[in-house]
């Protein structure tokens, strides 16, 4: 039985480390997920829909990579930038929920309905 390490960056010093997305670029991937979206984020774990998704996800990476040129993004950092918007946009209606309820302003309602058609939390 083998077992093989994982290595990380600081480990392979011949790996080098991508630069972060830059705002062109999630804005490029919330739009191909866009119209995926309904694929990507089904909640059922059956087989069909696994294999469903892991295409999807390959899909994604290919039509990422033939708009940005600058660098080519393999489908796990693509997911690992997916889920990270997700997280940030969850954390910021929380803060403007909780200002909300804390002065009782109903303008930023205004401003959930401007992103809930990107994000749904």
């Amino acid at each position: 039985m083998s077992c093989k390490k994982q290595l990380s960056v600081k480990d392979n010093p011949n790996k080098k480390r991508l630069p972060n997305f830059s705002t062109e670029e999630k804005m490029t991937l919330i739009e191909i997920i866009e119209s995926k979206k309904h694929i990507i984020e089904n909640k059922q774990t059956d087989a069909v829909n696994i294999k469903e998704k892991e295409k999807c996800w390959l899909n994604i990476s290919r039509e990422f990579n033939s708009r940005c040129i600058e660098t080519n993004r393999n489908v796990t950092s693509l997911k690992s930038c997916w889920d990270n918007l997700k997280k940030r946009t969850r954390k910021h209606f929380a803060e403007i929920r909780k200002e909300v309820f804390a002065t009782g302003i109903a303008m930023s309602i205004f401003i959930i309905s401007i992103y809930t058609g990107i994000y749904k939390y």
